[in-house]
């Protein structure tokens, strides 16, 4: 099995212990899978604003001032239930987009984005679920 010397810790491996880069000679990255994930992470943790905005971009094609003019544009407020703490583990909004289409709807707080994702944006479930809620709460509280 063809092997290749790691540029980052001069160990020699099994091309399998390689990412594949087409535009290599030998067709893998010149650091192994080990010393590549250790590069991404310290530079995820020493980068946490370009990180954030290449995801954007890669993930919603935003643009960050896309992303504030968005907030502004909901009162810094989420989408659904108005709140202005995004909570969840990184206490920032999500971003809710539509799975099909990939079109940005809006910022949305943890929760409320995790009751979509549970519901599956099915309206129907929605709708029912507001139903039940009616019937057996049928004082709105807020």
């Amino acid at each position: 099995m063809p092997t290749k010397v790691c540029s980052k810790c001069k160990e020699e491996k099994l091309l399998d212990k390689f990412y594949v880069a087409r535009a290599s000679k030998d067709g893998c990255q010149s650091r192994c899978k080990t010393c590549q994930l250790h590069h991404s992470a310290t530079y995820q943790k020493e980068n946490p604003q370009q990180v954030r905005k290449w995801k954007l971009k890669a993930n919603y094609q935003l643009k960050p001032e896309n992303y504030e003019q968005m907030l502004k544009a909901q009162n810094g407020r989420c989408a659904i239930c108005q709140t202005t703490n995004p909570g969840g583990r990184y206490n920032r909004w999500n971003i809710d987009h539509c799975h099909t289409t990939d079109k940005v709807r809006g910022l949305l707080c943890h929760c409320c984005n995790c009751g979509l994702g549970y519901f599956k944006d099915n309206q129907f479930i929605l709708q029912q679920s507001i139903a039940y809620l009616n019937r057996v709460n049928p004082t709105p509280s807020n």
